[in-house]
């Protein structure tokens, strides 16, 4: 099972100095910033999309979805995509 990789702490630069980025714990690379990128997309700007603990928690909808693998968080946004898109008359 594939986990997701998480930033822990919290520690954020202070305010006005430079820092490499690299120490800096929440982050993200380009390819998680084109993960989360993708979950918005599906899952909507007003969802709370919460990566902690090698897992990923999505908040919306009066929901609460937990998905502790890469491969679960995938099938479930297939399957958001999909319904999005037969509503939308697009499939």
């Amino acid at each position: 099972m594939t986990t997701l990789t998480v930033a822990h702490g919290n520690w954020c630069p202070p305010a006005g100095r430079k820092v490499r980025r690299d120490l800096w714990p929440f982050y993200l690379d380009r390819q998680q910033r084109a993960r989360l990128r993708r979950l918005r997309e599906v899952w909507g700007e007003e969802t709370v999309i919460q990566i902690y603990g090698g897992g990923v928690r999505i908040i919306g909808e009066g929901h609460d979805w937990r998905f502790w693998s890469v491969a679960e968080l995938d099938a479930a946004t297939t399957v958001r995509r999909r319904r999005e898109l037969k509503r939308s008359g697009a499939a």
